[in-house]
């Protein structure tokens, strides 16, 4: 795989990092309501990844029947009285992550902290602890880009787990504002730079140090970001996607819109407000045209990969067999 210009962060000066030094270790810390499966499968890619632990916050109790965690795993449960020991719980489903990461960065046994959904994986050229070896002491907080995971030819748009393109951002507003739509079609109005799910990436923050919020974003002290993207780091710092599998399949997909109906979010964009119209639409409307509506966004044929393939959008790479 190419290495590409992948992310679409704010410019500044740059530190070039030198990719030597010791491993570093890392941990991770999620919010979500996901299934064991996928939290086994969450879990087993971080661990095998060199994580310490990998941390999960269930939202909510956690239902009868779930299985006990493995080394290295840690389950807790947001229940009543976790949250009670928070000084209550946050209405606003950001509010709650930004929550969990506090008390996960506390209690995290390693030096850094990667704040992650629970359908987010990375990968890439580099392992995770040398890319972090390489972050310049002064950053105290490092954002990958992201990749989005969709099913292209050769794949199997009912396998879930299948998709195995990834399609990048595009490089400039102004030519996802030209060729958007030439490539997606009606699809386009739906998207933020060529991308369902969100377009930022995530972080690994240092740990041992007081930070006055942790999104899922940036990191905040006193209400100055100090979280660096890793195009600034430079060259020595590139290697890392963090690969968001927004639909992980056309069951879950839908699943998950449904309880996304129910959560509050309250910084979502006006095309992901669009994109979940029409989801909640379609699952109303039946199956058929739920699925349509599924191959529609997370399908793209020979055509579209290779006019993205060709402006360094798109590339392939089977994560799970």
């Amino acid at each position: 795989m190419r290495r590409r210009r992948t992310s679409q962060g704010r410019q500044g000066s740059v530190v070039q990092c030198s990719g030597k030094g010791p491993q570093v270790q890392f941990s991770t810390v999620s919010l979500g309501l996901e299934s064991p499966e996928v939290v086994a499968r969450f879990a087993g890619h971080y661990l095998a990844a060199g994580a310490k632990r990998v941390t999960v916050f269930h939202d909510g109790p956690l239902p009868e029947g779930w299985p006990a965690p493995r080394e290295g795993l840690e389950i807790i449960a947001c229940d009543d009285a976790f949250w009670a020991a928070q000084g209550g719980r946050p209405e606003a489903l950001e509010e709650r992550q930004a929550a969990v990461y506090a008390v996960g960065l506390a209690r995290c046994p390693s030096p850094w902290m990667l704040a992650a959904d629970l359908d987010e994986f990375v990968f890439g050229e580099t392992s995770v602890a040398a890319f972090l070896a390489a972050v310049p002491e002064a950053c105290e907080a490092v954002r990958i880009p992201v990749a989005e995971a969709v099913w292209g030819p050769g794949d199997d748009p009912g396998e879930p787990w299948g998709s195995s393109y990834f399609r990048l951002p595009w490089r400039s507003g102004r030519l996802w504002r030209l060729g958007g739509r030439l490539v997606y079609g009606d699809v386009a109005r739906f998207m933020r730079a060529g991308l369902l799910g969100h377009v930022d990436g995530k972080q690994f923050i240092r740990t041992g140090r007081a930070y006055s919020r942790i999104g899922n974003i940036n990191t905040r002290r006193d209400g100055v970001v100090v979280t660096r993207t890793a195009r600034e780091l430079g060259p020595g710092c590139q290697g890392l996607y963090l690969g968001h599998f927004d639909a992980i399949g056309f069951e879950r997909w839908s699943t998950k819109w449904r309880l996304r109906q129910a959560r509050l979010a309250v910084n979502m964009s006006a095309a992901r407000e669009a994109q979940m119209a029409m989801i909640l639409a379609a699952l109303d409307a039946g199956e058929p045209e739920a699925r349509r509506v599924f191959r529609r966004f997370f399908g793209i044929s020979r055509a579209q990969h290779a006019l993205l393939a060709a402006l360094g959008c798109c590339f392939r790479r089977r994560l799970f067999d």
